[in-house]
């Protein structure tokens, strides 16, 4: 059943707005951005969602926005004032981010296991695959599902329990919520409604795979899944070229041949490694030049979870690109040709060069012929 919401927004000069919406959180960011219902919020400073209910149907809702729009000012603030302090006493809740075993259940930490057992709710990204997490270790806290298909809605019903006094843990299917997940929506709400977010640190796949790449760890960027859209995923390589910093990636098995012909064609002979099955009976790390890696995944076929790490531009390539500087990508096309390689080759030098794709340098080749 699809929940139905009354609301109200404080501005900052203290003018109270009563609204009805499928997603409060939403409604609120289209208020600060000047669009629907703006034009009785603008100019009067910032807003803060400090109310809201929820209703089973529609007609439900707008009667008590119509009867909340009757109020006083007064009466409105005690409605806010006697919600915040959940009309007998208690405190708000709070939401604890608990990561999880990304394989091996021994990863867990002492701390998530005790706060996992003390909640009122576990709010999980699948909740059979949570359950069973709970069955080892005995934890009988009740589950409730939050995923993309349900953020929106769920994420107003958590934040009314925190508001009501229950205690929430969020828990993805592997490794620190929010990660490549839709546990920001949640977080993002509790924060606009005053409620303290708890993180409780653990396993990360990112971070774990990183470590045992080999590559540098000074300074890394984590850019998790690229695009499944080939024409896509290479501009996005193409406007990754020149990171200087090993970047980290996820991906599928299904996808991961793709992904990994395309890296190599992008970015050339840099060192990588493709971690797969972190912290199970099957890990595996493979580490060398990415068309080392690729023919190893085309004869294996992929199995499992993936994570690919790729060292960073470095200063070898960053002195190639700043030696071409000020010379035209034609220029710089036609003097490495004018060397004896053949077409294929000096595109593909140059590209290696400029820190280009392959793909930009060959259109180029292509005019000039």
């Amino acid at each position: 059943m699809v929940a139905h919401f009354v609301y109200i927004l404080k501005c900052g000069d203290g003018t109270l707005y009563t609204g009805y919406a499928r997603d409060p959180q939403k409604r609120l960011q289209e208020h600060r951005e000047g669009k629907k219902g703006a034009k009785y919020t603008r100019g009067r400073g910032p807003l803060e969602l400090v109310w809201q209910e929820s209703y089973d149907t529609r007609e439900e809702a707008m009667g008590r926005e119509y009867e909340i729009k009757q109020m006083s000012r007064e009466t409105k603030m005690a409605l806010i004032e006697g919600l915040q302090a959940d009309q007998g006493g208690r405190e708000k809740g709070r939401l604890y981010l608990c990561a999880t075993p990304i394989g091996n259940l021994e990863d867990i930490t002492l701390r998530v296991l005790r706060v996992l057992k003390e909640v009122d709710l576990i709010a999980a990204e699948d909740t059979r695959h949570t359950r069973k997490l709970l069955t080892h270790f005995d934890i009988h806290t009740p589950l409730t599902s939050y995923h993309q298909h349900n953020e929106a809605a769920k994420s107003n019903r958590l934040v009314e329990d925190l508001l009501a006094g229950k205690q929430v843990a969020l828990v993805s299917d592997a490794g620190m919520p929010g990660i490549s997940d839709p546990g920001y929506y949640l977080i993002r709400a509790a924060l606009e409604a005053g409620i303290e977010v708890i993180p409780l640190p653990g396993p990360s796949a990112a971070l774990t795979a990183l470590v045992v790449s080999g590559l540098s760890t000074d300074r890394f960027a984590f850019e998790g899944f690229l695009p499944g859209k080939k024409k896509e995923r290479q501009l996005r390589l193409s406007r990754l070229a020149e990171e200087d910093r090993t970047i980290i990636f996820y991906e599928a098995p299904h996808r991961l041949t793709a992904c990994l012909s395309d890296l190599a064609a992008a970015w050339g002979e840099r060192q990588a490694a493709v971690v797969r099955e972190l912290t199970k009976i099957h890990e595996e790390a493979v580490r060398g030049p990415l068309s080392r890696v690729l023919a190893h995944f085309q004869e294996n076929p992929p199995k499992g979870e993936f994570v690919i790490v790729v060292e960073g531009a470095g200063e070898d390539v960053q002195k190639k690109q700043e030696a071409w500087e000020g010379v035209s990508l034609e220029e710089h096309l036609r003097k490495v040709m004018a060397t004896g390689l053949t077409k294929k080759e000096a595109i593909k030098e140059v590209a290696s060069q400029r820190g280009l794709s392959k793909r930009e340098v060959y259109k180029l080749a292509v005019e000039l012929d």
